[in-house]
């Protein structure tokens, strides 16, 4: 009896060391198909997307655990590109996948099967939860985020441009345009005058096919919008002769808000280039290359722009003097070169129409004392006023 029970006994724990023995040979028997850090672009097999929709020019590079095939890290950022002033320069850093990041990690614990590694989860980032999900094999990976961001006081809120003026010598003849522009007076046919004055007298002015300026921004650009997910959309028409405002895609452009009455807006070259294909894009030229030095960084840690909202609720959007008074310093140089100057004269013709004979009398004064008149800036802005919207 004794004997019976041992051999029993015995045999039920050879059975068992037998299926784990098999079980162990089955879990070594699987092999992760991503062997190696590997990167992937749009080019290279990647597929974004951000809130549902395709995101262009970035890149994830996959970093299997060396320890564990179970787990992975990706590292999510912007794809080199190149000069959006310039079809021959490279290597330009851009603005990362989520608003804020110029480069965000992602540990993952990884399922496989066969050639393929799927992955899923939700993590609370402190400013915003991420929810991603994925898979990936040596030659592709797929990637799908949702970002939503703590609230702040634009989240979910649109804004519509204040309506022109009728009549440029009634209220605010350059309205919705904002300009403020706070420096010395330059010689003018033989009289002082104010750059802000001029900037006025053009704006509200200037006619191109019936339209003042103000009227003609009024015709396309209807309403901003300010997502929860860190999107920036856009009510738009292609053409004043449009009969309907279109909503432009996501992943054009993203912001964040780090301070309460600012955001930093970031913007999606390759997004924007797909976007726009097929359309005419005017010609660059060497005056507009000399800018890169300043513009570049702006692909990357995104566009300082100010938020100030008065009493009766208008809105003015701009750029402030923080952001365009480094600018002005380092073009001012080139107003020094008359041939450089010819060349933006030229330019401006081009675009004016049949007011393209004003260009030369009330622009080539300024133009020519814009070196005095950026040294002695103490304020400028730039940007555009709107309310909220009904």
């Amino acid at each position: 009896m004794k004997k019976t029970l041992f051999i029993g006994l015995f045999s039920i724990a050879l059975a068992g060391g037998v299926l784990t023995s098999c079980s162990n040979d089955d879990d070594s028997s699987v092999v992760s198909p991503i062997t190696q850090t590997k990167t992937y672009a749009d080019a290279s097999g990647l597929t974004l997307t951000y809130s549902g929709a395709p995101m262009l020019g970035k890149q994830v590079v996959f970093t299997p655990d060396a320890n564990d095939i179970t787990k992975a890290t990706l590292t999510l950022s912007g794809a080199q590109t190149t000069s959006p002033l310039s079809d021959n320069a490279s290597g330009l850093a851009t603005a990362g996948v989520i608003p804020g990041e110029v480069s965000t990690t992602i540990d993952v614990d990884l399922t496989i099967k066969n050639d393929t590694v799927t992955f899923a989860g939700e993590e609370n980032r402190g400013g915003y939860t991420l929810k991603y999900q994925g898979s990936a094999t040596d030659a592709s990976l797929n990637l799908a985020l949702n970002v939503t961001f703590v609230e702040t006081a634009w989240t979910n809120t649109s804004w519509q441009l204040l309506p022109a003026s009728e009549s440029p010598f009634s209220g605010d003849p350059m309205q919705p345009i904002h300009v403020v522009w706070d420096a010395d007076p330059f010689d003018f046919m033989g009289s002082p005058n104010e750059i802000q004055s001029l900037i006025t007298l053009v704006i509200s002015m200037t006619q191109i096919e019936g339209n003042t300026i103000p009227k003609m921004l009024c015709g396309v650009l209807n309403k901003v919008t300010f997502l929860s997910d860190g999107n920036v959309q856009a009510e738009y028409k292609d053409s004043l002769n449009a009969t309907e405002w279109k909503t432009s895609p996501l992943n054009l452009a993203t912001y964040t808000v780090p301070e309460p009455n600012k955001i930093r807006l970031f913007l999606n070259p390759a997004q924007i280039a797909a976007t726009a294909s097929g359309k005419s894009r005017a010609g660059m030229t060497d005056v507009l290359s000399q800018l890169m030095a300043a513009v570049t960084p702006m692909l990357s840690e995104g566009i300082l722009i100010t938020l100030d909202k008065g009493e009766e609720g208008v809105l003015k959007a701009y750029l402030d003097t923080e952001t365009l008074l480094p600018i002005l310093k380092i073009v001012a140089p080139l107003f020094e070169d008359e041939a450089a100057v010819e060349q933006i004269l030229s330019m401006l013709k081009a675009q004016a129409g049949e007011m393209a004979g004003m260009v030369d009398v009330f622009l080539k004064p300024a133009l020519v004392a814009m070196p005095q008149i950026i040294g002695s800036t103490e304020t400028i802005q730039i940007g555009i006023k709107m309310q909220a919207a009904q």
